[in-house]
């Protein structure tokens, strides 16, 4: 392929965008291998634009354009052409276990659904890295990744993104020697039972500056519990931003209003080391709550409103540092109405509303 070598630059990443969206891989080389401006386009274009991922053993690859927000899967026929692309991506998911035969020569974002070994032979090797995403790490392999982690040379790491249980989370933050976390760390906690659970001595660790704390609740969210969590957050005194997102999901229980009582006494008496956003979104079965009405009017009762409808309440709290959002939503599980039931549960789930704390609750109504 030959090109004009006077074509401006602008037009050459239009050219090559183009060429993206119709999803040929190949073309993009040949255009990238007939001059030295093509290709540092092209260069430019895999390095910010495209990722990899593992497919059934097989390298696939998306790339996206400022034209179009859904990334394009890129075709190959030449192994060429793929493996010359392969060279540039930097953005990396991969399933487990991880194949030394990964033709990558700088990786800075790499997400692993399962941790399996090898581990620490393959992220050596990646020094650049910068963004790690560890997918779902069970109880079972929590001891071999902390082994791996401590033992894995990551100088430029600044964002640590790890799926964890709670038992997992408090053994990680307990570990002698402290495990080496990044400036930014994004726990997704799974929270099924804490009644055995032995806090021990946590470490500290002062060079966490920004916080994220995913945490999904499917046992009862009781005061114990809400001090175990109080004291991971401020295991990082250092901290300079701070989000923790609540997912709550539970039958109705006899005591749920004291839980929710118990829920605001520890915002209010809690001194977290940093301002730190909460959200919680709570979605209540009550099918065999008999008065449920009365559940409601105890809510609005300590501050709840409703949001569009009688079975949705939010309160928007402020304590000390703590900025809180938090939303319940009631549904009978033996109702009629299939569809109010599947829209409530579908708002709940994949509604755009993040819990942003000045949101205006007339904008509530699609909450995540």
């Amino acid at each position: 392929m030959t090109t004009n070598p006077h074509l401006p630059n602008h037009l050459i990443h239009e050219l090559m965008h183009t060429i993206c969206f119709k999803k040929s891989g190949d073309a993009m080389v040949q255009l990238a291998l007939s001059g030295k401006e093509p290709f540092s386009v092209f260069q430019y274009i895999i390095e910010n634009r495209a990722h990899a991922y593992t497919d059934c053993g097989d390298i696939a690859l998306l790339c996206s354009s400022p034209y179009t927000s859904p990334s394009v899967s890129l075709k190959y026929r030449t192994e060429g052409s793929k493996h010359l692309t392969v060279r540039f991506v930097q953005n990396l998911l991969v399933d487990s276990p991880l194949s030394k035969d990964l033709h990558f020569e700088k990786i800075i974002d790499l997400t692993i659904r399962r941790y399996a070994k090898p581990f620490t032979s393959l992220l050596d090797s990646w020094t650049d890295l910068e963004v790690l995403k560890m997918c779902d790490i069970t109880d079972a392999a929590s001891d071999d990744f902390f082994d791996d982690f401590v033992n894995t040379s990551l100088p430029n790491l600044r964002k640590l993104d790890i799926g964890l249980t709670l038992k997992g989370c408090i053994k990680l933050m307990a570990l002698i020697p402290r495990i080496p976390l990044p400036e930014e760390v994004i726990f997704h906690i799974s929270i099924k039972s804490h009644a055995l659970l032995n806090l021990g001595s946590l470490q500290t660790f002062s060079n966490v500056k920004r916080f994220v704390a995913n945490i999904q609740v499917w046992t009862q969210m009781t005061s114990p519990l809400l001090h175990l969590l109080s004291s991971i957050i401020n295991s990082f005194p250092s901290l300079e931003t701070a989000k923790i997102a609540f997912t709550y999901t539970h039958d109705a229980f006899p005591n749920d209003f004291a839980n929710v009582a118990s829920f605001h006494e520890w915002l209010c008496n809690t001194k977290f080391s940093a301002a730190i956003e909460i959200s919680c979104e709570e979605l209540v079965d009550v099918t065999n709550i008999d008065n449920v009405i009365d559940v409601y009017n105890k809510l609005k009762s300590i501050g709840y409103e409703e949001c569009g409808a009688a079975f949705y309440l939010v309160t928007k709290k402020e304590y000390g540092n703590v900025k809180l959002v938090h939303r319940i939503q009631h549904y009978d599980d033996s109702s009629d109405d299939d569809q109010l039931l599947a829209d409530l549960i579908q708002n709940y789930l994949y509604g755009s509303d993040n819990g942003d704390y000045d949101d205006d609750d007339s904008e509530d109504s699609s909450d995540d």
